[in-house]
């Protein structure tokens, strides 16, 4: 099969892919700024909308996390269930030239993903991206809210009273 052939099956696999499962996400970006003469930080967060990122099954495993001595606190680990998955995203639901980053996260049906690995698919323009869930974490969700109501100027209210 020739290269051109190729490309044109794998177009063709990641539209099916999307079209089955390809589900609407958030990727967001936290940006810290601190003051430095109160010493107050200030988080701002940019939600981008994702309508069709594609979304692979669930891997789900134990993960361990060792004690660890943190000043002269000892911080104890252990055992604990993890879930980890795999994600496409086109590079059209993103700004152009947008980097995704490893400080960045994805919330996905009420879930915060932290990602864990960052990989581009050059050919296809897609992010390839393995996202972990953490769960006791703040998922620090944004919605959104549409407002239907017209609201009318007071002038043309006096005016039709």
């Amino acid at each position: 099969m020739r290269k051109q052939n190729k490309l044109i099956y794998f177009s063709n696999v990641v539209y099916a892919l999307s079209k089955d499962y390809g589900f609407k996400t958030d990727l967001y970006r936290p940006t810290e700024t601190m003051d430095f003469e109160t010493g107050l930080k200030t988080v701002t967060r940019v939600k981008y909308k994702i309508k069709k990122a594609i979304f692979f099954p669930n891997e789900l495993f134990r993960d361990f996390n060792y004690a660890r001595l943190i000043g002269q606190e000892l911080q104890f680990g252990g055992i604990l269930d993890a879930s980890q998955r795999r994600v496409l995203i086109n590079k059209k639901w993103l700004p152009k030239n947008f980097e995704i980053q490893v400080t960045d996260y994805v919330i996905f049906n009420h879930k915060r993903y932290e990602i864990q690995r960052v990989g581009e698919m050059e050919l296809a323009d897609y992010w390839h991206l393995i996202i972990k869930e953490i769960k006791g974490i703040l998922r620090n969700e944004t919605f959104d809210r549409v407002i239907k109501d017209k609201l009318m100027p007071e002038e043309l209210v006096e005016q039709l009273l």
